[in-house]
């Protein structure tokens, strides 16, 4: 009887420190997610909102990928649209 009350206990006590580390954990998650005294900013660019960001954080590195991602955009266009333009034949000794 006394190592089934003991058990019991054992069981009870794992149960509650694993409560405590679930909230700690969820504390946590939740804090990643809402700002808990840090101001945030939006950061635009060209007009248009391509993140949020914390007052210290420099978005410098942010800038210049965005920059990379709309070159590549702005290539890809050209190649598709200098692909419309070209006849899908080649017109050889049509002159003749």
């Amino acid at each position: 009887m006394q190592k089934i009350k003991l058990t019991k206990k054992k069981v009870i006590i794992e149960l509650f420190v694993i409560a405590g580390l679930f909230l700690v954990l969820l504390f946590f998650a939740v804090s990643q997610k809402v700002a808990i005294g840090q101001k945030y900013q939006q950061v635009y660019f060209n007009g248009e909102l391509v993140g949020n960001v914390a007052n210290h954080v420099s978005v410098d590195d942010a800038v210049h990928e965005v920059r990379r991602e709309l070159a590549k955009q702005r290539v890809m266009n050209l190649s598709a649209w200098i692909m419309n333009i070209l006849p899908a034949k080649p017109i050889i000794g049509s002159l003749l």
